[in-house]
């Protein structure tokens, strides 16, 4: 038997190629020598480049642009100019509305604070018109009566003099007649004095930050008027407004809007709600927030936020002057529509905060876009009638090119050199199509049957490469096995020849797939014998492991095979196999007609010399015996054995060399005859 001698393989059916990312073959073909033509990182640049400035279009998306281009364009800009119109005149409907319930929460407001604010300063003039003191005329409790009577909003009046006199006046039930009036005396008179230092050298009314107040069983707003004779303070007025009194007029004249009114002050305490109408159950001795009222939407409420919309900016021609916030509870998205509104905030001297009051309300989201509904249908009509064009058009893309990606389909496929579907692709009612695939048809049944005559490590570089360069003869570091069965000529006089062949087909099966698992190239089948190697075409380093790993994987798959043949009362197949590595040619060597990637060298001659060695050491108590050479043992990773067997002269060579067994995994140890 001849190292080097070609021989035709037996005709097989045509097996799945593996693909190249992903299979064993794969980490063959991933490293290509640099002499391959293998397109550099610049050319594919290019190449995706081109794919980009000149798209290649399906028939299903050319048939579908071009019948329904026209109808898009039309009905497109139709639907787009009436949409765009639609939504910007809604849009400022929904900014005027907006604008009408601020301004109305606003007035209703000011309605209830400027009376009070009206009433305490002319109480102040009155006072001063009198030249006498009105403790000492005795008008103190008459005025402060009077004007808690005139005023329903107003909750208390107080009047503290300079010399630290109070006077107080106060409501005790809902009707306008239930008020008290008292002298506050002694030590709780004193307390009033604070009120004195805030005046600094303000002349004017101004508006308190919001207290919690006992008597009034709830919050209560402060307005202190100073009352000046000349340069000398003489006195000070102090109304209180409740929150409750407010919230029960916030909502007024809103009948037929929907969303929450509020107002609170900078620090995020309610100073009206709705919710806040019955104040004395809910306050529970505090200020309060949105959270105590149930609000989760006006929790979430950020004063000027980042994201805030200014309507003014949207619409500047409209004389709005409010801002829109969205926010988010409970997975559902609320609009509140804001503004400041100032005078009603007590600063100390040289506070520079910003400490206006914020009134506004909060929609739901699905309020708001309710005006766009119909907007909105009216789009999706126009838009319908578009989709509908183009849905023809895609029908009738698809009965066109059904065939057509079939046959793409295929093709991609035998790109990646996937031949194991032998179905015929059917045919079409198109002509030309048809045509095509009659061709492609008779295309891969050939390219099926050359896969079985080309080594599969070989076929998908050659094809990813498009070049024989990688293939030159050149000398190589590889590792060679060879195979070959015991006893064959015996099986081959006792079976006729398609049984033999049917043999001989199943068992090379078997190794080849040992073979491919490990990234191995099979060179040829020689008779009962199978040359395969490692290291070449493509450069891997760790070619002798591999081929061990193959040897013991071939080793296994024979015992199961055997396992097999013994249930079925047939006789065992033995194998007799030689591993040896080093440097030898490798490439296409032949005549120009024919030509085979092959290896030449001693260490191929050394590994056939290997397998025939084997048949010494035999003696029938294994079905796989491998032999391997001091180099490869060398190397042998810890889960593979090699087993001495001394040193011995090969025939055609002048110095014995050491040898070993390479022990399968499943073979014990001990169960070979030295």
């Amino acid at each position: 038997m001849t190292n080097n001698s070609l021989a035709d393989r037996p005709p097989a059916p045509a097996a799945p190629l593996p693909v190249a990312d992903g299979s064993p073959d794969a980490s063959v073909g991933a490293a290509v020598p640099a002499s391959a033509a293998i397109p550099t990182p610049k050319s594919r640049f290019r190449a995706r480049l081109r794919r980009l400035m000149r798209p290649r279009l399906s028939i299903v998306t050319t048939l579908a642009l071009s019948f329904g281009s026209l109808v898009i364009v039309a009905v497109g800009i139709a639907v787009w100019h009436l949409y765009a119109v639609a939504q910007n005149n809604t849009g400022q409907l929904v900014a005027t509305t907006g604008q009408a319930v601020v301004t109305i929460i606003s007035q209703n407001l000011r309605h209830q604070l400027d009376p009070t604010e009206n009433q305490i300063q002319a109480l102040s003039r009155f006072i001063l018109s009198d030249h006498r003191d009105i403790f000492d005329s005795g008008h103190i409790k008459e005025l402060l009566m009077g004007s808690l009577i005139s005023d329903e909003q107003m909750d208390s009046l107080i009047y503290v003099r300079s010399d630290m006199r109070v006077m107080s006046a106060s409501r005790t039930g809902d009707d306008r007649d239930d008020y008290s009036i008292r002298e506050i005396t002694g030590e709780s008179a004193r307390t009033f004095g604070v009120y004195l230092t805030r005046v600094g050298d303000r002349r004017s009314a101004f508006w308190g930050t919001p207290f919690y107040s006992s008597p009034s069983k709830g919050t209560v707003i402060p307005l202190y008027m100073p009352v000046w004779r000349g340069a000398r303070l003489i006195g000070l007025l102090r109304a209180t407004v409740t929150v409750a009194g407010l919230s029960r007029h916030i909502d007024e004249d809103l009948t037929g809007m929907k969303g929450t009114p509020f107002a609170m002050n900078a620090d995020g305490f309610i100073i009206a709600h709705p919710a806040a109408k019955n104040e004395m159950e809910s306050s529970m001795g505090r200020l309060l927030r949105p959270s105590d009222l149930g609000d989760k939407v006006l929790a979430a409420f950020r004063f000027n936020d980042s994201s805030d919309i200014d309507v003014q900016s949207l619409y500047p021609k409209l004389p709005l002057n409010f801002r829109v916030q969205q926010v988010q509870v409970d997975g559902s998205d609320y609009f509140i529509l804001y503004r400041p509104i100032s005078g009603y905030e007590y600063k100390e001297p040289g506070d520079t905060r910003k400490r206006d009051w914020i009134i506004g309300t909060h929609v739901p989201d699905a309020t708001v876009n309710a005006f766009l509904d119909q907007v909105t249908r009216a789009a999706i009509l126009g838009l319908g009638v578009m989709l509908l064009a183009v849905a023809m058009a895609i029908l009738i893309g698809r009965r066109i090119a059904r065939p057509i990606a079939r046959l793409a389909a295929a093709s991609e496929k035998i790109a990646r050199l996937e031949l194991e579907d032998r179905e015929p692709l059917p045919g079409s009612r198109l002509r030309e199509v048809d045509v095509a695939v009659t061709a492609f048809n008779r295309m891969r049944a050939g390219l099926g049957w050359l896969s079985t005559y080309v080594p599969r490590s070989l076929l998908p570089m050659l094809v990813r490469t498009g070049s024989t360069d990688a293939f030159e003869s050149k000398e190589r570091e590889v590792t060679i096995l060879f195979t070959d069965i015991v006893g064959f000529t015996t099986i081959s006089q006792r079976l006729d020849a398609p049984a033999l062949a049917a043999f001989l087909s199943r068992h090379f099966s078997l190794l080849e797939e040992a073979i491919a698992e490990e990234g191995g190239t099979i060179d040829k089948y020689i008779g009962d014998s199978v040359m395969a190697f490692w290291g070449a075409p493509a450069v891997q380093p760790d070619h002798i492991q591999r081929a061990c790993r193959a040897a013991l994987a071939i080793a296994d798959k024979v015992a199961a095979d055997n396992e097999r043949r013994r249930h079925k009362d047939l006789k065992p197949v033995r194998l007799r196999i030689g591993v040896e590595t080093g440097r030898a040619i490798a490439g296409n060597i032949g005549a120009p007609s024919r030509i085979n990637y092959t290896l030449v060298g001693d260490s191929v001659n050394l590994a056939q010399r290997f397998e025939q060695f084997a048949k010494t050491i035999d003696d029938g108590s294994s079905d796989t015996v491998v032999i391997i050479g001091s180099e490869v043992a060398a190397v042998l990773p810890p889960e593979m054995q090699a087993e001495p067997l001394g040193y011995h002269l090969l025939p055609g060579r002048s110095e014995e060399m050491q040898l070993y067994r390479l022990r399968p995994a499943a073979m014990p140890e001990g169960d070979a005859a030295d």
